[in-house]
C-alpha cells in the first residue's frame, strides 16, 4: 500500500517593486487624463466629436468604449498580477479586460475597413487590432495552462497595445506641432508607431533581462516538487524502507533536467544525492523511515528546500 504527497515549494509573493508601481501609477494617471479629456466627449455624443464620423459612428463609440474598459482597468490588472494579490478580484478584471478588448478590436476592424484615410491608416489601424487580440490571447492560453511568467509578459505586451490609444494621439500631436507630411500621413505613420515602436521596446526590455542580468535573478524560482512516498508500515511495502519520487519544474511548468536533489535525515543527519533526469524526474530509494530535508539545487536557479516524511 502506498500513500501519496504533493508538497508545492512555490515561490512567494514578489514584494512591493517601488519603480514598478511607479510605472503602472504613471500609466494610470495618464491613461485617466487621455480618458477624461480625449475619449469621453466622444462617449457623452458631443456633436462636434462624433459629427464628421457619419454612418461609422457606431463604430467609433464601441471601439472608444472598449478601449476605455481596457486602458482603465489595466494598470490595476497588472499590478494586481505581478504582486499576486486579490487574485478573485484579478480573474474577474481579466474577464472585463479581454472582453473589452475583444469588443474595440472587432470595432477597430470595422472603421480600418471603412476610413477614408487611405490605405496606410488603414493597416496600421487593422495590424494595431491583431496585435491586441494575439497578444490578449496569449496571455490568456499561457495562464490557463498555468505559465505564469509568461502569462505576465503576455499582459504587458497586451497593455502596451492598448495604450496605443494614448501614444497615437501623442505622435499626431507632435506631427502637426511639428508641420510634418498632410494630415493622412500623420495619421498613417502615427497608426503603426502608436503600438509597433513601443512593443518592440518592450521586447528589448523583457529579452535584455534574461541576456544581461545575473542569473540567478533572470532564472524563476523551482517550484513544485511532487513527491511520492512508499509507506514502509504497511503489509505492501518494502521492508528496507521508503522510495522518494518526484518531479522539478521551473515556474513556467517546464521540467528542468539536471537539477541536484539532496535529502537529509532529520535525525540522522545521513544524507542522499540525486539528480533530476531528462524530464525532470528523480527517485530516492529504500530510505529508512522518518522525516526529511529535501534540498533542490541548479545553476542558474536560487535553492529551494521542503520537507516530507517518509
Amino acid at each position: 500500500m502506498t500513500v501519496s504527497r504533493v508538497a508545492a515549494i512555490a515561490p512567494p509573493r514578489p514584494a512591493a517593486s517601488w519603480p514598478r508601481l511607479i510605472t503602472i501609477s504613471l500609466a494610470a494617471l495618464v491613461a485617466i487624463g487621455f480618458f477624461v479629456n480625449t475619449a469621453l466627449p466622444y462617449l457623452m455624443f458631443d456633436q462636434a466629436a462624433i459629427a464628421r464620423y457619419g454612418p461609422r459612428r457606431s463604430g467609433l463609440l464601441a471601439h472608444i468604449a472598449g478601449g476605455g474598459v481596457a486602458l482603465l482597468t489595466g494598470p490595476l490588472q497588472l499590478w494586481l498580477g505581478l504582486s499576486r494579490r486579490a487574485t478573485r478580484t484579478h480573474r474577474r478584471l481579466g474577464l472585463a479586460y479581454a472582453a473589452s478588448v475583444a469588443i474595440s478590436s472587432i470595432a477597430a476592424f470595422y472603421l480600418a475597413a471603412r476610413t477614408t484615410l487611405g490605405w496606410v491608416f488603414a493597416s496600421g489601424i487593422t495590424g494595431l487590432g491583431i496585435a491586441w487580440v494575439l497578444t490578449t490571447t496569449m496571455a490568456i492560453v499561457a495562464v490557463r495552462r498555468g505559465l505564469i511568467e509568461q502569462h505576465q509578459e503576455w499582459a504587458i505586451r497586451s497593455y502596451v497595445v492598448t495604450f496605443a490609444f494614448v501614444t497615437f494621439r501623442l505622435l499626431w500631436s507632435v506631427f502637426q506641432g511639428a508641420g510634418v507630411g498632410t494630415t493622412p500621413e500623420q495619421l498613417g505613420v502615427a497608426s503603426w508607431f502608436c503600438w509597433a515602436v513601443p512593443l518592440l521596446i518592450l521586447e528589448v526590455v523583457l529579452q535584455g533581462r534574461r541576456i544581461l542580468g545575473p542569473r540567478h535573478v533572470r532564472a524563476a524560482a523551482l517550484v513544485a516538487l511532487a513527491v511520492t512516498m512508499s509507506a514502509p508500515a504497511h503489509a505492501q511495502a518494502r521492508l528496507t524502507g521508503a522510495d522518494l519520487n518526484g518531479v522539478v519544474r521551473d515556474e513556467s511548468g517546464s521540467m528542468l533536467a539536471g537539477a541536484a536533489i539532496t535529502v537529509v535525515n532529520v535525525e540522522t543527519d545521513v544524507a542522499r544525492s540525486i539528480d533530476t533526469g531528462l524530464h525532470g524526474r528523480f527517485r530516492a530509494v529504500a530510505l529508512p523511515p522518518g522525516i526529511y530535508r529535501i534540498r533542490i539545487d541548479r545553476e542558474g536557479f536560487r535553492r529551494v528546500s521542503g520537507r516530507a516524511r517518509a
